[in-house]
């Protein structure tokens, strides 16, 4: 499915997981060197799928999962003791350390593998996840198809495109990771018609800035807050 090109757009502001910046001072991927983090391990999902980030120059950083926060962060430096393999997602004890004058261009964490938790063998979604989707419920409520709800996803893009009921959308769309299936759908812009489901259109657009997760088939697609299924679509032939 194509969508015609949207002239008139209207940034929308939606709370997101996001990666984290790289950070200029002691804490590095979110995770503070005092508090619990200095004095225990915190449990990590290094995905399988590292991103594209800014450095001293461009370069390619790991990306993990918070287990206790559920946000998806970029780190970048290593983990002492963990080798990065594109084939699995790894569960990990990790723990840091400051590291006295640091160089120019260093962190001032030392992250370290405390143990391994547990390895996932990963099934690629890259492309997968390629598709339109009918939206036929939205927070549990079923929709009807003349209410016009749909989206397509294009991983090669990074992007997320469709119609809430009444404006045509588009928004960036990022997959964090193949096990947990993680994602993220950044700040949505849309064409501004009036009509009379603009309730129901705020409503899916309020969802898609709060899914973390996609789960799928053949002929449906699920998105997620974690267990939450808030959207589910069916595949359009």
């Amino acid at each position: 499915m194509r969508f015609l090109t949207i002239f008139a757009v209207v940034p929308i502001a939606l709370g997101l997981n996001q990666c984290a910046p790289r950070p200029r001072s002691g804490s590095e991927g979110g995770v503070s060197p005092s508090s619990s983090a200095a004095d225990g391990a915190v449990r990590w999902l290094i995905s399988d799928l590292r991103q594209t980030c800014t450095g001293v120059g461009p370069m390619e950083c790991l990306v993990y999962r918070n287990a206790e926060t559920g946000l998806w962060s970029m780190l970048y430096s290593g983990i002492e003791g963990f080798a990065y393999d594109p084939n699995y997602a790894v569960e990990l004890e990790v723990r840091t350390e400051r590291v006295d004058n640091p160089p120019a261009d260093g962190s001032s964490i030392r992250y370290i593998q405390v143990r391994e938790v547990a390895r996932h063998k990963v099934q690629k979604l890259d492309g997968v996840i390629n598709d339109a989707w009918g939206v036929v419920e939205l927070n549990g409520r079923p929709l009807q198809k003349t209410e016009n709800v749909f989206f397509e996803i294009n991983q090669r893009t990074g992007s997320m495109m469709g119609r809430g009921g009444c404006n045509h959308f588009s928004a960036p769309f990022r997959l964090y990771d193949s096990h947990y299936k993680g994602i993220s759908v950044g700040a949505l812009t849309h064409t501004e018609i009036a009509c009379d489901q603009l309730e129901l259109e705020q409503e899916f657009f309020e969802a898609l800035g709060t899914v973390n997760r996609i789960d799928f088939s053949r002929a449906e697609v699920r998105l997620l807050h974690n267990d939450e299924v808030l959207v589910r679509g069916l595949r359009i032939d």
